[in-house]
């Protein structure tokens, strides 16, 4: 007994379903030769690419006040990549430790991962990757001393702005009133 499943498509024609699996059988045993037929191409270099990590904290830094440090991987190549995070040199396991991993528009890759904290005096964090194109993992720290010590150094072009600004004002002052001095001594000559 030969049954064949007819469906009536829009009342204009029927799919067999059974000649529907025959050309699918038909369309694999194709590709199935044509794909062994295919070699990699020895020619092309696998390149791999060391990722660039900075590590910084969303928002400013205050004592005992909740936060979140940022990790961010950059200008990476094979995309996978292992990241993991610890506290005071002891790994701390996160739920989600990453974002998927996202293509820059030179066909590397980037990713954030992010760590909530809550900052305090002598608490040691770190960002460690481990990626095919480094030799050994590579790690990038933080503490809360590096972060005032960079507000401090951070705050040296603000105050050289401040005096230039403050010279500036003080000159064009200076200029318009040895200007405006000038003029009435001109004018009492004539």
């Amino acid at each position: 007994m030969n049954l064949k499943l007819m469906l009536l498509v829009s009342g204009a024609f029927c799919i067999c379903a059974e000649d529907v699996l025959e050309h699918v059988k038909t369309v694999q045993q194709i590709c199935k030769i044509h794909l062994s037929e295919w070699k990699p191409d020895t020619s092309v270099i696998k390149t791999k690419n060391p990722p660039d990590i900075v590590i910084f904290p969303r928002n400013e830094v205050v004592v005992r006040k909740e936060n979140t440090l940022i990790c961010f991987i950059n200008n990476f190549f094979p995309p996978k990549i292992n990241i993991t995070w610890t506290k005071n040199d002891e790994i701390i396991s996160t739920e989600d430790p990453f974002t998927q991993t996202v293509s820059n528009s030179d066909g590397l890759f980037h990713v954030f991962s992010y760590l909530n904290f809550v900052p305090k005096d002598g608490d040691n964090y770190s960002c460690t990757v481990e990626h095919a194109a480094l030799e050994q993992p590579k790690t990038r720290f933080w503490d809360l001393e590096g972060e005032e010590h960079k507000k401090i150094s951070g705050s040296g072009p603000a105050v050289f702005c401040g005096i230039a600004v403050t010279l500036g004002l003080f000159g064009i002052a200076a200029g318009t009133f040895f200007f405006v001095k000038g003029q009435k001594h001109h004018s009492n000559l004539y």
